[in-house]
């Protein structure tokens, strides 16, 4: 009896152990993976006038006697990676806000599952999509090559539930509607760029591009 008083306890403590375990993973979490949960910065609403000035920035820098770098918001850089958003990541093709985090982009929307292709393929992670659900991705810039951006989704919360780092490149499959070239990071969305563009950073607040240097 006293022995099966003490495995009781013992299950009892791991389960307590689990759920406290769970419930800081925010704190002890990054020290095991090497990254860091997005912590929310100001939000904007990508629009059309941010989509407007994004683009006079970009084709200013085409010009031979343009700017060799330029610093956009979040919600014009955003606008950017939507380019096109319809056709390619319909689940962010409206109502998207964007916000800066330390080196990191984060898009916020609120995404409707029948945007999502096949969503039985996430796994138990659909049963968290099964109506419309506030969705932030959180990720860095890149320049794959002339004329080719990457954004590369390091974190996704649906509402304030962080997703597994496992379930995050089946989520990017889904919203994504377009064939991954080889050697692509799985967790990548691909964005066209005005081949002057040679590179781009986030910081301090912003989104800095840099002229090609030819």
């Amino acid at each position: 009896m006293f022995g099966c008083l003490r495995s009781l306890g013992c299950l009892t403590l791991i389960a307590i152990l689990g759920v406290g375990g769970y419930a800081t993973r925010d704190r002890w979490l990054p020290a095991i993976t090497g990254t860091r949960p997005a912590v929310l910065g100001d939000f904007d609403r990508v629009t059309d006038d941010r989509r407007a000035r994004a683009k006079r920035v970009v084709e200013s820098m085409a010009k031979k006697s343009g700017p060799v770098f330029a610093n956009l918001t979040a919600a014009e850089a955003s606008s950017l990676v939507l380019v096109d958003a319809r056709r390619r990541l319909p689940a962010f093709s409206r109502d998207v806000e964007a916000a800066v985090s330390g080196d990191r982009l984060l898009l916020r929307t609120t995404l409707d599952p029948a945007e999502l292709r096949g969503i039985d393929a996430l796994g138990p992670l659909a049963s968290l999509l099964e109506s419309r659900q506030r969705v932030t991705l959180a990720g860095t810039l890149d320049v794959a090559g002339p004329g080719r951006g990457l954004f590369i989704v390091q974190e996704v919360r649906i509402n304030d539930r962080a997703v597994p780092p496992p379930a995050i490149a089946a989520l990017i499959r889904q919203v994504a509607r377009r064939d991954r070239p080889e050697g692509e990071p799985a967790r990548a969305i691909a964005f066209p760029l005005p081949p002057s563009v040679g590179d781009v950073r986030v910081g301090k607040g912003r989104v800095t591009l840099y002229k090609t240097v030819s």
